[in-house]
C-alpha cells in the first residue's frame, strides 16, 4: 500500500471500510463496516467456541454470546460516530 492512500485506521483494517474515504458514508455506517473487520469477527467466534467446549453452554446460547459480545464492543465506536454528526 502506498502510505500516502492510508487516510485512517479503517484503511489498514480487513473490512468493508477499507474502500472507503472516512467521509464518505454516513459516520455510523463507516463505524459498522470498520466493525465487521475479519479478526474481530474470528475473535467473537473463538469466544463463542471457547463458551461451548469449556463453559458446556449450548450452542445456541454461545452464539447468542457471541453476537452480544460483538454488539456491547461496537457500541464506544458507533456512540463516538453519533455524537461527530
Amino acid at each position: 500500500m502506498d502510505p500516502a492512500s492510508l487516510t485512517g485506521q479503517m484503511a489498514i483494517s480487513l473490512s468493508p471500510a477499507r474502500f472507503f474515504a472516512p467521509d464518505q458514508p454516513s459516520p455510523i455506517a463507516y463505524q459498522f463496516m470498520g466493525r465487521l473487520d475479519l479478526i474481530t469477527l474470528w475473535v467473537t467466534v473463538l469466544l463463542a467456541v471457547g463458551l461451548h467446549v469449556t463453559g458446556k453452554v449450548s450452542k445456541g446460547r454461545a452464539t447468542i454470546f457471541g453476537i452480544l459480545m460483538w454488539l456491547i464492543g461496537a457500541l464506544p465506536a458507533l456512540r463516538q460516530a453519533y455524537m461527530s454528526m
